[in-house]
């Protein structure tokens, strides 16, 4: 499928970043002082595949993420993450205003009518009709209510809008792409989920964190041999080979 990061984006666990948020409402899962809203039982992932260099208005062909050149975070082994939904650009998953689609779940970790991150008044993108009202489902926002979800059945045709629509939707001028996941099935794969850290190459402030929260990872799971989580950093014009060691410090 592809290369599957999360960026550290302050809604991960308050006590250590490498551990979904879970729970809401709970001490590990305060209010994000960015966004002012508290959420709970997903995280949001990019996932990279080569083929995104086909997808048209690329800012200066590169993989776009979350944060971008400050972008620092997770390598996630796949045999640990269950996807919820995804969208081929910027979702609003965190969304939680009614008028937009409130995408929070009660309890936090979802039910079987409301999966977190992925609830939606008009439901599931239609692969079969994927460009309702002159919009990209799931990329656009289309009668005031954020991007429409894809089910996980589907993510091959949503890959394949994005390669051909992807670039700037009509909300948001980013153009990565944004998968959720399950914080419960993260939590329980720990730590062999986590399979390096990453940072975008070339920022220092990047780097020095993602040195200091593998340290702080080795710390909380001594078990683990250092080799089985290196730092990396990503090359973002790379498509080839986008990973190399981390520099040295």
């Amino acid at each position: 499928m592809g290369v599957i990061l999360h960026v550290v984006d302050g809604f991960e666990d308050n006590s250590a970043s490498w551990r979904a948020c879970e729970r809401i409402p709970s001490a590990e899962c305060p209010r994000n002082a960015f966004y002012g809203v508290t959420t709970g039982g997903r995280e949001s992932v990019s996932v990279l595949f080569r083929y995104l260099q086909d997808a048209p208005n690329r800012l200066a062909n590169k993989m776009e993420l979350y944060h971008d050149f400050a972008a620092m975070g997770f390598v996630l082994d796949p045999d640990h993450v269950q996807f919820l939904c995804g969208y081929p650009g910027d979702g609003d998953s965190q969304g939680h205003l009614p008028v937009r689609g409130h995408k929070n779940c009660n309890p936090s970790t979802g039910s079987a009518t409301c999966k977190p991150g992925c609830s939606h008044p008009n439901g599931w993108c239609n692969p079969n009709n994927f460009m309702p009202n002159g919009c990209v489902c799931g990329r656009d926002m289309c009668g005031g209510t954020s991007p429409m979800p894809w089910h996980p059945d589907d993510f091959a045709k949503m890959a394949q809008v994005y390669v051909q629509h992807g670039g700037h939707a009509n909300w948001n001028i980013w153009g990565w792409n944004e998968y959720v996941v399950s914080a419960r099935r993260w939590n329980q794969g720990l730590p062999w989920i986590i399979q390096a850290i990453f940072y975008v190459c070339g920022n220092t402030n990047a780097r020095n964190s993602a040195y200091l929260k593998r340290g702080d990872f080795l710390r909380a799971y001594p078990e683990l041999e250092r080799w089985r989580v290196p730092v990396v950093c990503l090359n973002q014009r790379n498509w080839g080979t986008p990973f190399s060691p981390g520099e040295r410090q």
